[in-house]
């Protein structure tokens, strides 16, 4: 229902009653963790590719500036993806007018399409360092091909899921559908990843999720940015 109607929720415990609740819109953070890593190292772990992941990550990242950063690891992993949109535009932030992000790979001409970066944006200029792991898919793939082949980022950690398709939905009649891939992410340098998964830079194992400073993945970023530790 629409923001700020009203619903009646039925509840069945020691006694059946009703709840009336208010419909509120729920805004949930793309971007959960922004820190700064030893002398000038940034931090932003990135949980989606919502619709305000990319005005989340330039906020994030002028504070961090304002910290001194001159270099960014950008934490991927469990990034399920999200908008393509996103992704795209995430790219130019860090890419150079004409630099290409991502192809649309269709049989139907209407969905093929190549996105390069316009330059219309500021683009973030400083080294950066990607962390994925195999639950890494989609819109962070695609974002994270497009920094690889640019030689951009360097990407460390482990293969990705491999989720690089377009679905379409078919009805069929008032109570079913059917959903059908036509078009594939394609890299700037022409690799499918949709069932193959992106390969790391450096791959490295993930340890001790329980303890997000002694991860080895982000040992790894630190060192290879250690000019900046």
């Amino acid at each position: 229902g629409e923001a700020g109607t009203q619903v009646i929720v039925r509840l069945f415990r020691e006694k059946e009653f009703e709840v009336s609740l208010k419909r509120e819109l729920i805004e949930i953070d793309a971007i959960r963790d922004i820190r700064k890593v030893g002398r000038a190292i940034g931090y932003m772990q990135i949980m989606d590719f919502q619709e305000k992941t990319v005005q989340q990550m330039d906020k994030g990242l002028q504070d961090l500036e304002k910290q001194g950063v001159k270099a960014l690891i950008l934490d991927l992993r469990n990034d399920a993806g999200g908008l393509m949109t996103q992704a795209v535009a995430m790219a130019e932030r860090f890419l150079p007018a004409g630099a290409k992000i991502v192809s649309v790979s269709s049989k139907i001409d209407v969905q093929s399409k190549e996105h390069v970066a316009t330059g219309s944006v500021r683009v973030y200029d400083y080294p950066v360092v990607i962390l994925v792991n195999q639950f890494s898919a989609s819109a962070s793939e695609i974002f994270s091909a497009a920094m690889q082949d640019n030689k951009r980022a360097t990407i460390v950690g482990v293969k990705t899921f491999g989720k690089a398709s377009v679905q379409s939905v078919i009805p069929l009649d008032e109570s079913s559908a059917m959903k059908i891939t036509t078009a594939r992410y394609v890299s700037p340098k022409g690799r499918h990843i949709d069932g193959v998964g992106l390969v790391p830079d450096v791959v490295v194992e993930d340890g001790a999720p329980d303890n997000p400073a002694a991860q080895n993945q982000i040992k790894a970023a630190i060192a290879i940015l250690k000019d900046f530790y």
